[in-house]
C-alpha cells in the first residue's frame, strides 16, 4: 500500500508525504467517523488541492480513506501506521512516523473542537504526539542499530495503539444513568 500511495502522489505532483497523508486520514477518521465521501473530501482539500485529481486517482485516495475507516472502526486491533518498511534506514522511517503524527495533529485539531473534555490519557497521547512530530532521529553513525531499531519498533507500537485508544475515547457513547423506579 505504502508503494502505490507514493505512485499516486507522484501522479498527482503532491508533495506530501505518504505517511502524512495516512496521518491526515486517521486524524479525520479518529475524530469523525460518520463522515460521508464529500465531507472527508472538503477536509482533505484543507492540507491537498483535489481539483486537478482525476476520477481514477480520486478513487485510489477514497481507497485509502476505506481502508483506515475500516482498520479504526472495527477495533480488531490490526490498524498499522502507514511508513516505508524495515528495508529503509531507520532515520528514514523516524521521519516518515514524525510526519505521520505531524498529518494526524493537524487533521485531528480541524476535526475535533473539545480536547479540553478529553480524558487525561488522551491529552497525554496528543502532547506524546507532538513530541515524536517533533523529533529528529539521526543515527546513521550510531554504534548501536539494534537498540535504535528496538527503540522506533516501540514507539510505532506506542502510537499505533494510542491512535485506537485515541478513537475509542472520542467515539465512546456516554454512559446513561441507570433510572430507579
Amino acid at each position: 500500500m505504502y508503494q502505490k500511495t507514493i505512485s499516486l502522489l507522484e501522479q498527482i505532483k503532491e508533495s506530501m508525504s505518504v505517511s502524512e497523508l495516512h496521518g491526515i486520514i486517521c486524524g479525520q477518521v479518529v475524530t469523525k467517523p460518520a463522515l460521508n465521501v464529500q465531507q472527508w473530501q472538503a477536509t482533505l482539500q484543507e492540507f491537498m488541492s483535489l481539483s486537478d485529481i482525476e476520477r481514477q486517482q480520486m478513487k485510489q485516495i477514497n481507497l485509502l480513506y476505506e481502508h483506515v475507516h475500516s482498520e479504526l472502526t472495527k477495533q480488531a486491533f490490526d490498524f498499522e501506521v502507514l511508513l516505508p518498511d524495515d528495508q529503509a534506514s531507520i532515520a528514514s522511517r523516524a521521519g516518515a512516523l514524525s510526519k505521520w503524527c505531524e498529518g494526524f495533529l493537524a487533521s485531528f485539531g480541524i476535526g475535533f473542537d473539545a480536547v479540553a473534555s478529553m480524558s487525561e490519557e488522551s491529552q497525554e497521547v496528543l502532547r506524546d504526539f507532538v513530541e515524536i512530530s517533533n523529533m529528529a532521529w539521526d543515527n546513521e553513525d550510531d554504534s548501536n542499530v539494534q537498540e535504535s531499531e528496538d527503540d522506533l519498533m516501540q514507539l510505532i507500537e506506542y502510537v499505533r495503539m494510542a491512535t485506537l485508544f485515541l478513537f475509542m475515547d472520542c467515539n465512546a457513547v456516554p454512559e446513561q444513568p441507570e433510572m430507579l423506579h
